[in-house]
């Protein structure tokens, strides 16, 4: 005996089939973007911001390794004033540091290439003129004298910041 609606139950049979596959395709395709697409965008980027970070670190890394040489030969040049491989190798580096930190302003690599320049010109400046005056009592009571002038123009600068801002905050204030 055969069902009278054989064919409406063949065609019913056969649209849930397709719904049921096109649903399935479709849960499988936002799955699929979820998981793999998506990820690999980010890993991407991640990926670029590891490397930028790792160049980063190995230019301070050198920057510092740098540092470290010029100052164990202003060591030996301080020690001994008449040892010219210590007093060009202490050339060398400074010169090195200030092309660093004329090539690169911005980063902290080049902002502390400059500070470091400036600290051993000063350190080479301050042991020319110890070695050159033979009177060293009478230069660091100089250099201290200069250090307390630097102290006191340091606190005066720092209440003129404070009252610019406590003036800046009362305008703000108004408006």
């Amino acid at each position: 005996m055969k069902p009278l609606n054989a064919q409406q139950r063949t065609f019913g049979l056969l649209k849930f089939a397709g719904l049921f596959t096109f649903t399935l395709i479709l849960v499988l395709f936002a799955v699929y973007f979820d998981f793999s697409a998506v990820p690999k965008g980010e890993v991407e980027q991640y990926r670029s911001q590891v490397n930028d970070l790792q160049a980063k670190v190995a230019t301070d890394n050198k920057l510092l390794a740098q540092i470290a040489d010029l100052n164990s030969n202003l060591i030996q040049y301080q020690n001994n004033p008449t040892n010219t491989i210590a007093s060009s190798a202490v050339g060398n580096g400074i010169t090195a540091l200030t092309d660093i930190a004329k090539k690169d302003t911005l980063s902290f690599a080049g902002r502390l290439s400059g500070q470091v320049v400036t600290g051993y010109g000063i350190a080479v400046s301050s042991i020319n003129k110890t070695i050159g005056s033979g009177n060293a009592t009478d230069d660091l009571k100089k250099l201290k004298d200069d250090y307390k002038a630097c102290q006191d123009d340091l606190k005066d600068k720092n209440q003129q910041i404070l009252t610019l801002q406590n003036t800046l905050a009362l305008y703000q204030t108004k408006k």
